[in-house]
């Protein structure tokens, strides 16, 4: 999935922690605080649009 992606299921779904699994591994655990980094570098980086709404969307729901 893209970070936008996990960003929407986390927000969605009120979850603060998701699994990061490739080919039926558990590779680590990734935390909001994670994905709001690397979306925040992601529109630093680009001025990516759709991963600054993820980004604001994210954080109303965490207040």
């Amino acid at each position: 999935m893209s970070i936008v992606a996990v960003a929407r299921l986390m927000g969605e779904r009120k979850i603060r922690h998701a699994p990061v699994v490739e080919d039926d591994r558990l590779l680590g655990i990734i935390s909001t605080r994670d994905v709001m980094a690397a979306l925040v570098e992601r529109v630093w980086r680009s001025h990516d649009e759709q991963a600054h709404e993820t980004a604001r969307a994210l954080l109303q729901r965490s207040r």
